[in-house]
């Protein structure tokens, strides 16, 4: 539970603080001047859409960016985490508590 509003991105969507904001099915979603766009997403594939987010976000803010991995499958994240620390930016990743914790658990393997 959050008090911070969620909604889902819309185009040219301003960040805002304290607002969560979630990719809608089928797209890709970068900042780019402080705002969030959408792109649309190849049908076929492997999808990582967090990377694709974190490499975009690395770019736009450079030492400023924060990424956080949280529960999910697979690896994606990673990469963009990866990016995000080479801008000089600062990376979490949640712990082991994670229901789903391959996400986490190979942002935090990149790590060492």
């Amino acid at each position: 539970m959050t008090r911070m509003t969620v909604m889902e991105v819309r185009d040219e969507s301003s960040v805002r603080p304290n607002h969560v904001f979630v990719i809608p099915p089928g797209r890709n979603m970068i900042i780019s001047g402080g705002t969030l766009q959408l792109l649309p997403r190849e049908s076929s594939g492997l999808h990582r859409s967090i990377d694709y987010f974190f490499r975009s976000l690395a770019e736009d803010q450079g030492h400023k960016a924060i990424g956080v991995v949280l529960s999910g499958t697979a690896t994606d994240g990673t990469l963009g985490l990866e990016e995000i620390k080479a801008a000089g930016g600062i990376t979490f990743a949640q712990n082991d508590t994670a229901q789903h914790d391959s996400m986490p658990r190979s942002a935090i393997a990149a790590d060492r």
